[in-house]
């Protein structure tokens, strides 16, 4: 279920601003009075999702049809770009400083405008603004036709709300409590499933009987299990989209 979808067209770096306009609608902000001062308290840095839009769309493929596509949950944000790494480099590299732009047109410009500060080195001021914020570590997943980095919200003491079925008037739980979590209450079937999604989060239920060897209408149970637990939740069509995992 999503509360909110919107589409951007237009120069594309006004595309980046009418997206992060997006983002922050959907995110919290509160405030700290200092003396005669406001200042904004954010659940996500500003540096860092700004750099994450600019880095999708200098990445992305542009002979691909799809779309860049920007989910907001209540406890992460999702950065998802078609295309993969580009060139022969591995994630281990890109996340080591190591660059290969597909786009180096584009690159140039947003240099040049000032929307990015140089090549090569966006992941690891990603990294310097998430530490300094006191958020985790921007997660990177790389496959062959897309590109997913998932930036966390930052959590305020021990006590959060749900991350997949939360509200602002909800129910709320200690994280890490045996007795309340769901993954501690699936059948052996269902961790399977759990498993073999968590393993590769683009597998289809077709894909998840042959590699179980389980029947289809077993999957199907254990998938609208796990969502009705909050545990996974489909992003996309059947045939090209994937499953985002709830983290336990």
């Amino acid at each position: 279920m999503f509360l909110d979808r919107k589409e951007f067209d237009g120069p594309i770096y006004q595309q980046i601003e009418d997206a992060f306009e997006f983002i922050y609608r959907h995110t919290n902000v509160g405030a700290k009075i200092k003396g005669l001062y406001r200042k904004d308290v954010y659940d996500y840095p500003p540096e860092a999702v700004r750099e994450l839009l600019a880095n999708a769309v200098m990445h992305r493929n542009y002979l691909d049809k799809s779309c860049i596509q920007i989910s907001v949950f209540d406890d992460r944000i999702e950065f998802l770009n078609p295309g993969g790494i580009f060139g022969d480099l591995t994630l281990e590299k890109v996340l080591s400083g190591y660059s290969s732009v597909r786009n180096t047109q584009i690159a140039d410009i947003f240099q040049k405008m000032n929307i990015v500060e140089k090549w090569g080195t966006g992941l690891m001021r990603i990294a310097d603004i998430c530490k300094e914020f006191g958020t985790k570590p921007v997660k990177y997943q790389a496959e062959s036709g897309c590109f997913m980095a998932t930036l966390l919200r930052k959590v305020k003491g021990k006590v959060e709300n749900d991350p997949v079925n939360g509200s602002v008037n909800g129910p709320e739980k200690v994280k890490n409590d045996p007795v309340n979590d769901p993954v501690n209450l699936l059948s052996e079937k269902e961790r399977l499933v759990l498993n073999s999604i968590i393993q590769q989060n683009n597998i289809t239920a077709k894909g998840l009987v042959n590699k179980l060897g389980i029947s289809e209408k077993t999957v199907k149970r254990a998938i609208s299990t796990l969502k009705e637990k909050g545990l996974i939740v489909r992003v996309g069509s059947d045939k090209k989209g994937y499953w985002s995992v709830k983290e336990t």
